[in-house]
């Protein structure tokens, strides 16, 4: 649900389709306001003919529109539950509420990121699911993160992973809302986008390499870089590493693109380290040498793109 805020090092996921949309282009419908969804929806969408430019608009305003609302987190984090149990009709009278008043307000956690981009799909003819379940924003944290909300929306005869909510920007040390664009969570790669998210109904991990509770806990956390660069076959494919000092530690995996910019940082400190780089037809390897490395969170970046993150403990 929280936006973690975006300290040094630990800058979130991104997408290679999101990074080839011309998202300049939808400038011009950040200032289109109003409490009716179907009437921001066609305002927001009206000079665009291809459903994939009109999802795209409609992301990038609520992206630009909606700030986070760090009170009402704090607020639902000490509030109990509402077991109370509702209609269906019931239940959507609530969500369309909840959607009018986000768009007068402008401001919302993830359930209302959520259901205003499914509300605004929807009133366009676009297929969009509202999805639940836990989001890992910090890299250097194992676990199941926190309760989260994103989108499943329908384009193409596919289903693609949309999160608004960490699209729009992030909560600084001072509990501030900051708009900053992350077009990585537009159509987000489903393979990288489960290692951050994972739904409470599994079918919306969108694969059919599903994975557990147990197993996203466990995972390493990953960043912008993970799906920009497409990462994949991952190892050491735990978050925590316990390792003997003085043995070498190799960390690989596979990209189609050059990387010409690794590196590997100390998260507490700050500092990087100095490690070993070999790059042999996609597959990459890091090798540390173990003799004086301290305990501690360590990022593996491209450049400022985080790829992922190890706690690592040498014995």
């Amino acid at each position: 649900m929280k936006i973690i805020a975006r300290i040094l090092f630990l800058l979130l996921l991104s997408s290679p389709l999101a990074g080839q949309i011309e998202w300049e282009k939808y400038n011009q419908i950040v200032s289109v306001s109003g409490k009716n969804p179907v009437e921001v929806a066609q305002a927001i969408t009206k000079g665009y003919s291809t459903d994939d430019e009109k999802v795209q608009a409609i992301y990038y305003w609520v992206t630009h529109n909606i700030s986070y609302d760090q009170k009402m987190y704090e607020k639902l984090k000490k509030s109990k539950s509402d077991k109370k149990k509702y209609s269906s009709k019931e239940i959507k009278e609530k969500e369309n509420k909840e959607v009018i008043k986000t768009l007068k307000s402008k401001k919302g956690v993830c359930q209302q990121y959520s259901r205003t981009f499914q509300s605004l799909c929807e009133a366009i003819g676009i297929q969009c699911k509202f999805i639940g379940g836990y989001g890992r924003a910090n890299a250097t944290k194992s676990g199941l993160g926190e309760k989260h909300a994103w989108n499943a929306v329908y384009l193409n005869d596919n289903w693609h992973l949309v999160d608004a909510t960490w699209g729009a920007g992030y909560v600084n040390e001072k509990k501030k809302f900051l708009f900053s664009f992350e077009p990585a969570y537009y159509s987000a790669n489903a393979e990288a986008f489960k290692m951050n998210h994972l739904p409470t109904q599994s079918k919306w991990q969108l694969t059919d390499n599903v994975i557990d509770k147990t197993s996203f806990k466990a995972h390493p956390g990953v960043g912008a870089g993970f799906i920009k660069y497409n990462l994949s076959t991952l190892t050491p494919n735990s978050s925590k590493l316990n390792i003997e000092r003085g043995t070498p530690l190799e960390v690989s995996f596979t990209s189609p693109e050059k990387l010409e910019h690794l590196s590997v940082f100390s998260i507490r400190k700050g500092q990087e380290i100095d490690v070993d780089l070999n790059h042999n037809e996609g597959r990459y390897s890091i090798t540390i040498n173990t003799d004086e490395l301290k305990s501690g969170s360590y990022g593996f970046f491209n450049g400022k793109n985080l790829l992922f993150a190890y706690r690592i403990s040498p014995n």
